[in-house]
């Protein structure tokens, strides 16, 4: 596959896993109108059906939402692999550009995939360890997270909600650069902020 292939190929999963992370918002915020979450129980203490809520519709939001949840784990994982293959074309094109000396560096860029900053503590007990994320990883930037505003965003309202944010991160390894994708869940804990992670904005990363 060709390095703008593997970019298309990048943009089009991003793209149906943006769409699908968006319907799973929905039916959540569909939920919480009704004034319940994915885990609240639907019966009362006699064990009949609760006639608080619209029971059959509350059902079937959670079957969507579970059916949606195993789409997006797919369309992350063809998107990190979509990723890794746009990764190594570009590594090639770079090798040949530098044995010519025509490389041209920009800290926002990494191996053509914009990111929006590096990770430089990942404090114990967190989310962010939970999820795990390492220091030095590098936040890739994607239809949802475009920058450290909505990166913040994102996470108090997943906070507020109980939900969780899909984060993709550039790392490198033993092995090579690859792309790290993984679900956090924002939430208070006993040291600081939701995440538990401090990232420098790619501009002075």
């Amino acid at each position: 596959m060709e390095e703008s292939d593997a970019r298309k190929l990048v943009q089009q999963v991003e793209l149906e896993r943006s769409e699908v992370t968006r319907k799973i918002a929905s039916a959540q915020q569909e939920l919480r109108a009704m004034g319940l979450t994915e885990r609240d129980q639907l019966t009362d203490k006699e064990g009949f059906p609760r006639s608080d809520v619209d029971v059959h519709r509350a059902r079937e939001l959670r079957v969507q939402i579970i059916k949606l949840r195993n789409d997006e784990t797919r369309l992350t994982n063809e998107l990190a692999e979509a990723l890794n293959q746009a990764l190594s074309r570009k590594d090639g094109t770079h090798a040949k550009e530098e044995r010519s000396g025509s490389v041209a560096s920009s800290n926002r860029r990494l191996d053509g995939l914009l990111h929006i900053g590096r990770i430089v503590e990942v404090q114990a007990g967190s989310p962010a360890l939970e999820a795990g994320v390492l220091v030095g990883d590098k936040l890739v930037q994607t239809d949802s997270i475009k920058d450290m505003s909505t990166l913040q965003k994102q996470v108090l309202s997943a906070a507020s909600s109980g939900g969780n944010i899909q984060l993709d991160f550039y790392r490198v390894n033993d092995t090579g650069p690859h792309i790290y994708s993984t679900r956090l869940f924002p939430r208070a804990f006993a040291g600081k902020g939701l995440t538990g992670f401090r990232i420098i904005a790619a501009e002075s990363s």
